[in-house]
């Protein structure tokens, strides 16, 4: 069910008894109107598939019980607006949605054809005064909540009439489209069904109208299939969650309309004034005699054609003359504006005209004093406003005097440095070009360039952009090479340049010729920068080729005839790791895996398979304590040797302790080993149950160098054993050191170990093996790890004799990783000594076990993880250069408790070979480099020079633009502008006005700033003399319409008195102003005049020659009418429209009726709060017409109501039965708007001279000087 009725700008106001859309608008069964209804929607969905319909689930919709609120942005508009003193009792409150079927869009029905939909919410206005009535909020409460009577409440059987939709659309479209695509233009709308009476205080509210709905906004619990209204009965209390609310309060009887009705026009009193001379200047009276007339002074706003009429008497004009013209030597009455016009001091009678009649005419003079008297009134407030606007200008000005200050030394230097003449001319005799252009040369690609030979460049250039055209120049300009040729430099001081003596400027000789640049040298090899890092020794050019053939190929004998295989090799080439793993108890079977090609960084190339290895223990109590990787012997292949310990207890002390066990296995492949040896046992025993391994590097002769490093248990000590493991020359311990390591432990070294021969030397004797342990463990703070000691290269006698003993200090190195009580001699650490990185020095290769947590099949497992460290720069005295980070080996040792060894070593007798050949190749390209690098160097041919080039013209041009004067100020403005503040400009006409054409083109000149004051200016002068500003206001009826018209003259003369005196206030307080400005500019309160507006008067510098009316360009300007109001309408109505509608006479006669042609007015100004002004650029005549066609009809004043927004009212109680739509169009209340025709505010004939009783006393007389 929809109506329609006309909207603003021709469109059509739609409304709409509801809105359903998406799957609700097929929902439901149709709504009774009153009484329960179901929870929630349900809707029972289907399938029809090849003709079969298949039935599908039931889906339940939101209900009023799933609502706790309503989102406030929803809410667009509420009329009245909250907190209204003054809405009409004779309209209906309501409330507007932004969701046009949001009031619908929960009610559990579908709509019925004749009684519609209910709401799910309503608006209810209850009398906030009646007891019982209350709105609070509890602690526990999700929304505020209402109290009140039922009797308060409306009957929401009659609901579904109370909720309509609103649609604003054209003829043709389309209302579903509309819905959809365009949400800006519709709106859903509660309206509240009560009247309402004068002066009462009401309270609005949104509240659900279903049972369910108010138990969930109360936090209460939601049962039941069905749910009843929200209230029922006219008996009792009630509680409703509220999801929005305001308050209001009703004013007197009257709507717009009403108080429209009331306004009637009147004749505006002209307000005159009868001016007396009596108080006079004694010459004054004197040349005017006994008999001077009177003249009469009229308000500001008076009626229309009241004319500044009349002259003063003969004889008056040329006495005020004589008496103004001594101010140019004595004291005189003030020449009001004579600042302003900069003339000379004192009066000549050749002023403007408009200058004339301000100090001349005494009515006028009598203005310009009223202004001057304000200002001296509230001199102290003015002034306090004017420093609070320039508050920025002190600091301005210090910014700008720094500019002046740095301006003028920039000159002097510019002067000294650039050597300019008069004019800015360079003074060839002391500033050449080339000096100019060598000086500039970091400015040069920021100056502004003339572009190709030297025409006006499409694209912006630089001056090093001009110089480019001769690239030699360009290079002798630019800053690289005054960098490098600068006079401190070293290229100037190895020319014998001083600072006072500099280099000679090389670009006028580049540019006429004088000097050629050398020609760039031919690409070639160039050894400089080999020499620069390959030391003082042999530089690069002395590596000649018979020096080359000459060098010792010492790789050609590796794995020749005549070594034994077993000869090591040289460090840091590709090695191996064996990394031995021991299995499980009983059978504890270890199992090897050889990972080939372990490179400068540790790091394996190729991953091995494990297999195993023959094991047999020797004796009962055996454990696998470690293994080492080398050739034993002059076996033709490498051996793994296996290194283990027997526990017993000694028969003699008691004690438990250890016998150690060594085994050979030779030929180690990835793929299995040669025959084992047997088990060798070193016949002296250990003193605890541990042993270890070291190695050995050979760095220093004659004596090796032994790295010990181990860790195994917790407090135990050390033993140490050396055997062969051949079996052969098997010998015990030398002796024991006591309390040689850190805390209290014990080592012992052998005294001596053959030392293996190198390339080139006799290979007598094989390698012999140590053996050793030390430990200690250290805990803090429930964290424990294990402290590895280790110390290289030292020897005992065999005696043990201390002071022939060689020690180095004992080092230790942390590692975490967890440590096993129960299991102390677990290794932790393996070994090993060699050049990792092929920088000569030996290093410490470190690797360890550690047990980490992983996921497995049933659960997080307890695996092995092997690290690897490497100490680089193994030195003599144990220190290490530096550690690499711990890294994790791509290979998984085993299962914890199960021991691991590593080694490092070479198991490939072919490698060395390899690498032999590898290094003879190496040798034949390296030889045939170095030919090619230490070829001579061969100069190309000189390119052809460039023909001579011009540059004096490029020295003027940049001597003019680096001229302070043009360079500095821009920055110094630009810094100010970015910073904020201020920047006044002065105004122009001042130049002309003789202050100063030079002063005012300096950019840096010290600003001064002109304070503003857009106030009205009438304000202040109703306070001092309520008589000669709007008088006719005070006598107006209530409810009353007026013409009215400004009194330019008067008005121009009053903020010209302003204006001069409010100068010399600025000038006795030292403000930094010309004192010539335009302060004052507004007499009205014309906050409704838009932007467009600029004041009652123009600039006083553009005051012209005329007349001082013409002077003004406000409202009372000459020619327009003002409309006056005083009435109830605009108290309570502020924003009503006023307008003036031309007229157009009608078939009856002398009727006349308002047309489409609207006249806005050009301002709008307030004079209380029921007192407005309204300005329209209309004559008195055209306002008023012709008394008769055929001339004019004249115009009409308009006054409106604001038609944007619909408003429903009703005077008695309305009938709730119909559709909600056709409700809403009958309580529509349409804008109002009432004409007055302009005849009914005029007289017949305005008035052009003064009244013709003059009856009445005059008011006081004006002020005359």
């Amino acid at each position: 069910m929809t109506a329609s009725s006309p909207a603003a700008g021709g469109a059509q106001r739609r409304l709409l008894s509801w809105v359903r859309d998406g799957v609700a608008a097929r929902a439901g069964t149709a709504d009774p109107g009153h009484g329960p209804l179901p929870a929630r929607l349900s809707l029972t969905t289907g399938l029809t598939v090849n003709g079969v319909a298949v039935a599908g689930p039931t889906l339940t919709l939101h209900g009023p019980g799933d609502v706790t609120a309503v989102d406030p942005r929803q809410v667009v508009r509420t009329d009245p607006v909250p907190g209204s003193s003054s809405f009409e009792p004779d309209h209906l409150a309501l409330v507007e949605f932004d969701d046009p079927g949001l009031p619908w869009r929960l009610t559990p029905a579908a709509p019925h054809p004749v009684h519609g939909l209910r709401p799910w919410l309503v608006l209810v206005v209850v009398d906030a005064t009646v007891a019982g009535v209350s709105l609070t909020t509890g602690p526990g409460d999700r929304l505020p909540v209402l109290t009140a009577p039922l009797g308060e409440l409306p009957d929401l059987a009659y609901s579904a009439a109370w909720a309509h939709a609103e649609v604003t659309m054209a003829d043709g479209e389309d209302l579903a489209t509309l819905l959809r695509d365009a949400p800006e233009r519709s709106v859903s709308r509660l309206i509240a069904p009560r009247l309402l009476t004068a002066g009462g205080s009401y309270l609005a509210c949104v509240v659900p109208a279903f049972e369910h709905g108010r138990l969930a906004g109360l936090g209460d619990p939601v049962t039941g299939d069905t749910t009843a209204p929200a209230w029922q009965g006219t008996t009792g209390t009630v509680r409703l969650p509220v999801y929005h609310h305001w308050s209001f309060t009703t004013g007197p009887d009257g709507d717009f309309g009403a108080l429209a009705r009331r306004l009637h026009g009147v004749l505006a009193d002209p307000g005159l004034r009868l001016m007396s001379y009596k108080e006079a200047d004694p010459e004054l009276r004197a040349a005017l005699g006994s008999d001077p007339g009177r003249l009469w002074l009229p308000p500001a706003l008076t009626a229309p054609g009241t004319l500044l009429t009349g002259a003063p008497p003969d004889g008056y004009a040329t006495a005020m003359g004589t008496i103004l013209s001594r101010g140019a030597t004595a004291v005189a009455p003030v020449v009001y504006l004579a600042a302003h016009t900069g003339g000379a001091p004192g009066w000549t009678g050749t002023e403007p005209l408009w200058m004339r009649q301000l100090n001349i005419d005494p009515r006028l003079r009598a203005a310009a004093g009223l202004g001057a008297e304000v200002v001296r009134v509230h001199q102290e407030a003015l002034m306090a406003s004017a420093w609070r606007q320039a508050a920025e200008l002190d600091r301005v000005n210090r910014e700008l005097a720094n500019g002046r200050l740095g301006q003028t030394m920039g000159e002097s230097l510019h002067q000294r440095f650039f050597d300019l003449g008069a004019g800015g001319t360079p003074l060839r005799a002391g500033g050449a070009a080339d000096v100019i252009l060598t000086r500039a040369a970091t400015a040069l690609r920021r100056l502004p360039g003339q572009g190709p030979s030297g025409t006006a460049a499409a694209v912006a250039t630089t001056v090093f952009d001009d110089l480019a055209e001769h690239p030699p120049t360009a290079a002798a300009a630019s800053t690289d090479f005054q960098r490098v040729t600068r006079p401190a430099g070293p290229v100037a001081r190895a020319a014998g340049a001083t600072t006072e003596q500099p280099l000679p400027s090389p670009v006028g000789p580049v540019a006429t010729g004088t000097v050629v640049p050398a020609p760039p040298v031919r690409a070639s090899a160039d050894t400089g920068v080999f020499d620069r890092y390959s030391g003082t020794t042999v530089k690069y050019r002395q590596i000649t080729l018979e020096l080359v053939d000459a060098a010792d190929r010492w790789w050609s004998g590796l794995g020749g005839a005549g070594q034994p295989a077993g000869a090591p090799g040289p460090l840091g080439y590709l090695a191996d790791l064996v990394v031995v793993q021991q299995g499980p108890a009983p059978a504890r079977q270890p199992s090897l895996a050889l990972h080939r090609d372990v490179d400068f960084d540790a790091w394996p190339g190729r991953v091995g398979t494990p297999y195993p290895l023959p094991y047999e223990p020797p004796v009962a109590d055996f454990r696998l304590m470690g293994v080492r990787l080398g050739r034993i012997g002059a076996g033709p292949e490498p051996s793994l040797v296996l290194l283990g310990v027997e526990h017993y207890t000694d028969s003699r002390t008691g004690y438990r302790r250890g016998r150690a066990w060594i085994r050979s296995i030779p030929a180690i492949t990835s793929a299995g080993h040669g025959p084992a040896g047997p088990w060798i046992p070193i016949d002296d025993s250990l003193s605890h149950e541990a042993i270890a391994v070291a190695d050995l590097t050979f760095w220093r002769d004659p004596d090796p160098c032994v790295v010990i490093a181990h860790s195994l248990g917790s407090g135990n000590g050390f033993e140490l054993a050396t055997a062969r493991p051949d079996g052969t020359g098997a010998a015990p311990a030398t002796g024991v050191a006591p309390e040689m390591s850190p805390g209290g432990a014990v080592d012992v070294a052998i005294d001596m170990v053959p030392i293996p021969a190198r390339s080139g030397q006799p290979y007598t004797e094989p390698r012999d093996l140590l053996l050793c342990w030390i430990e200690d463990y250290v805990e803090n703070e429930d964290v424990g790890y294990p402290i590895h000691y280790w110390r290289i290269c030292w020897t005992l006698v065999k005696d043990f004799d201390r002071p022939n003993q060689t020690t180095t200090p004992v080092r230790d190195l942390r590692l975490w990783g967890e440590h096993d009580p129960e299991d102390p001699l677990h290794p932790q650490l393996s070994v090993s000594v060699t050049d990792i990185d092929g920088d000569g020095r030996p290093d410490v290769v470190l690797h360890f076990t550690d047990r980490v947590s992983v996921p497995g099949p049933g659960g997080w497992v307890m695996e092995n993880r092997l690290h690897q460290i490497v100490g680089h720069g193994l030195h003599l005295d144990g220190r290490v250069s530096h550690w690499s980070q711990s890294r994790e080996l791509p290979i998984v040792p085993g299962e914890p408790g199960q021991p691991v060894f590593a080694a490092l070593g070479d198991v490939d007798n072919a490698r060395l070979a390899r690498l032999g050949r590898f290094g003879d190749r190496f040798a034949v390209a390296a030889r045939a480099h170095q030919a090619r690098l230490i070829r001579p160097a061969t100069a190309a041919p000189s390119p052809p020079q460039p023909a001579p080039y011009e540059v004096e013209s490029v020295a003027d041009a940049v001597t003019g633009l680096l001229r302070p004067a043009d360079t500095l100020p821009p920055r110094v403005l630009e810094r100010i502008d970015s910073a904020g503040a201020p920047l006044p400009e002065d105004p122009a006409a001042l130049t002309a006005a003789g202050d100063g054409g030079d002063a005012m083109a300096d950019p840096l000149r010290p600003r001064r700033y002109e304070p503003a004051f857009p106030q009205p200016m009438s304000e202040p002068l109703r306070e001092l003399f309520p008589e000669l500003v709007f008088p006719a206001v005070d006598g107006m009826p209530a409810d009353s319409v007026a013409l009215m018209a400004g009194s330019p003259e008067l008005i121009a003369a009053y903020l010209a008195g302003l204006n001069d005196a409010f100068g010399r206030e600025l000038l006795w307080r030292g403000f930094p102003s010309s004192g010539r400005a335009t302060w004052f500019r507004r007499f009205f309160d014309v906050r409704g005049a838009g932007s467009s507006y600029d004041g009652d008067i123009r600039d006083i510098a553009d005051w012209g020659t005329g007349d001082l009316a013409s002077v003004v360009s406000g409202p009372a300007a000459s020619g327009g009418v003002i409309l006056l109001i005083r009435a109830e309408l605009l108290r309570r109505f502020p924003g009503a429209i006023v307008q003036a509608v031309q007229a157009q006479w009608t078939g009856r006669p002398l009727y006349r009726d308002p047309t489409d042609q609207v006249l806005a007015p050009s301002f709008i100004g307030r004079i209380g709060a029921d007192t407005g002004m309204f300005a329209f650029p209309l004559s008195p005549a055209a306002a008023r017409g012709a008394p008769a066609p055929p001339g004019s009809a004249g115009w009409f004043f308009v006054f409106a109501e604001p038609p944007t927004a619909s408003r429903f009212a009703a005077a008695a109680e309305p009938s709730w039965d119909g559709s909600a739509s056709h409700t809403a169009a009958a309580l529509l209340r349409p804008p109002f708007r009432i004409a007055i025709h302009a005849t009914d505010l005029l007289p017949a004939a305005t008035l052009t001279d003064a009244p013709a009783s003059t009856d009445a006393a005059p008011s006081e007389p004006g002020t005359t000087e």
